[in-house]
């Protein structure tokens, strides 16, 4: 509903939790449940709504919305987790197609600054939170920008979708080729899905990496109302 892929640690405190899907909603976006405990989680933010672990967070990790293709080029170890049974059509397919609907609920925080089924990149750094429209990454595979007065960087690939890097004091720029950076001040080689640096004087650093969600504008706006928004 919500075009989101998002990834957790599902380990809190040493114990690990099996999530299902609640069948309830929040906000527009599912609501998940742990079945150690029952309690509910939001999965755009990963923090616990309801229940014993009610307050807890959970850690995200990067998730790539690419295709299949593009990801088995660049990464022919990956690990596939499948469906046994076929899927021959979607119940969603006419709710994705068509733009006037945006969710099931009325949104609550439209603020018309974009169409409700835009995708954007989102994220966030404590209450500060960034949307980048999926056709300004499309256009301008390479940005830079401050959130909460830090410096970060986006780049976009074929393979690796979007990342966020904080950039540090370190000014970033791509090289000839699409996934790695340079830094002007040592000419140093980062590689952009990672964040670390492979090639120059700063080799085995790496920049902390901000996870990014790919979601529908009406779906981040509803939890990121204030977001800055770059299109």
């Amino acid at each position: 509903m919500c075009h989101t892929g998002v990834v957790y640690v599902r380990e809190i405190e040493g114990k690990e939790l099996t999530f299902i899907v609640s069948g309830r909603l929040w906000r527009n976006s599912m609501i998940m449940q742990d079945e150690q405990t029952g309690s509910y989680w939001s999965h755009i933010t990963g923090a616990a709504l309801l229940g014993e672990l009610k307050g807890t967070q959970l850690r995200s990790l990067t998730a790539v919305q690419t295709d299949w293709e593009k990801w088995y080029g660049a990464n022919p170890d990956t690990k596939v987790l499948k469906k046994e049974a076929e899927i021959r059509s979607s119940s969603y397919e006419g709710y994705f197609n068509d733009p006037r609907r945006t969710g099931i609920f009325r949104a609550r925080y439209l603020l018309d600054r974009l169409p409700g089924k835009e995708l954007v990149h989102g994220l966030h750094l404590g209450v500060h939170a960034l949307a980048v429209t999926d056709a300004l990454m499309e256009k301008k595979p390479f940005l830079r920008t401050r959130l909460n007065n830090i410096p970060i960087v986006l780049i976009r690939t074929n393979a690796d979708g979007v990342r966020a890097f904080e950039a540090g004091e370190h000014r970033l720029y791509p090289a000839a080729d699409e996934k790695y950076l340079r830094d002007e001040a040592t000419g140093s080689l980062w590689k952009a899905a990672t964040g670390r640096c492979v090639d120059g004087r700063l080799r085995g650093s790496a920049l902390k990496e901000i996870p990014v969600t790919v979601a529908y504008w009406f779906a981040w706006s509803n939890f990121y109302p204030n977001t800055l928004v770059l299109d």
